[in-house]
């Protein structure tokens, strides 16, 4: 579900929906040039515990801020960032490449050998990618703490809801004096966000080099990789053998070990739009956020861990005796 805020500022009327910009922009990203010459990656995106589909905006330097359906058209969103610009970029790509969109072959730059389980090496990239990707990761590191921060201010009112129609006042004064502490939490981190996004614009500007890249260059053809509905039986798996549940990292090298004989070498590339993730990392998470939607996997797991469901057992169990 979109943030209940909405955007603010002007509507700019864009032509196409949050959704068609959203599915338009794929699992790989998009990269678009600014009218300044800058280039910014344009990205899918969950906030919320996973639930709320965004999109994310970012400069080789730091966070430019996020969209979701509810804020998708105004010139700021949810988030009061100035995002009106943006969509409306993304929105001009899709109108001009509604008829015709010619996609290449992926190049061969960036290639994780089969035996290298290391998710983040970046030892042997340029040092302006090294530094875009630690960039990118505390703008992820904020993103995760504000959702986490969210998530327990929600529980908070709650509690406080049930509190006050048990008549408990005393203790639903506590709780409310405990979520306000927690909402000033909030608020002060994301001023810190904010103070090092302009940290990141103001002294680190990018060099002079011709990035004039798009998603259209770069998009990786339908039926090269292998598809995510093959990931699904060695997930439940994985997790039937961790005993139900396990930490995200470890079910995902586990996964990686049943399914690294039928990768090919696209799955083995990086994304675009996330340099140190190859693409079959990526297809895993999407396919892990597939079982949950089908009630396969738990919706309401701690952060960072996946749990199988009895709808999953049990699909797990009619496929090994079929």
């Amino acid at each position: 579900m979109p943030h209940p805020d909405g955007g603010s500022g002007e509507y700019l009327n864009p032509e196409n929906t949050f959704n068609e910009a959203y599915n338009y922009i794929g699992e790989d990203g998009l990269e678009l040039n600014l009218n300044s010459g800058n280039l910014i990656r344009i990205s899918q995106w969950y906030t919320g515990g996973q639930t709320t589909r965004v999109i994310r905006f970012n400069s080789r330097y730091s966070s430019m801020g996020r969209v979701c359906e509810a804020c998708w058209g105004y010139e700021r969103s949810c988030t009061n960032n100035k995002t009106g610009e943006l969509v409306l970029l993304i929105d001009q790509d899709i109108q001009e490449n509604k008829k015709e969109i010619v996609i290449k072959e992926p190049s061969e730059t960036h290639v994780l050998p089969k035996n290298d389980l290391s998710i983040s090496n970046i030892e042997n990239e340029p040092s302006e990618n090294k530094f875009n990707t630690k960039v990118d990761r505390i703008d992820n590191a904020f993103d995760i703490l504000v959702n986490e921060i969210e998530e327990e201010i929600k529980k908070l009112k709650s509690d406080g809801t049930t509190a006050f129609d048990e008549n408990d006042y005393e203790l639903a004064s506590k709780i409310a004096e405990d979520a306000k502490i927690i909402i000033n939490f909030k608020d002060d981190v994301k001023k810190l966000s904010e103070k090092w996004n302009n940290l990141c614009e103001k002294k680190l500007k990018p060099s002079a080099i011709n990035y004039a890249r798009n998603r259209h260059t770069n998009k990786l053809q339908k039926g090269l990789r292998t598809p995510q509905k093959d990931f699904r039986l060695p997930i439940l798996e994985v997790l039937f053998e961790m005993g139900g549940s396990g930490n995200r990292k470890d079910i995902i090298k586990n996964v990686y070990e049943k399914m690294k004989d039928k990768l090919n070498r696209y799955d083995h590339q990086y994304l675009e739009s996330s340099p140190e993730t190859p693409r079959w990392y990526n297809t895993i998470q999407w396919c892990r956020l597939s079982l949950v939607k089908e009630g396969l996997l738990k919706s309401d797991s701690p952060y960072g861990i996946w749990e199988i469901s009895e709808k999953g057992l049990d699909i797990l169990k009619d496929k090994q005796d079929s």
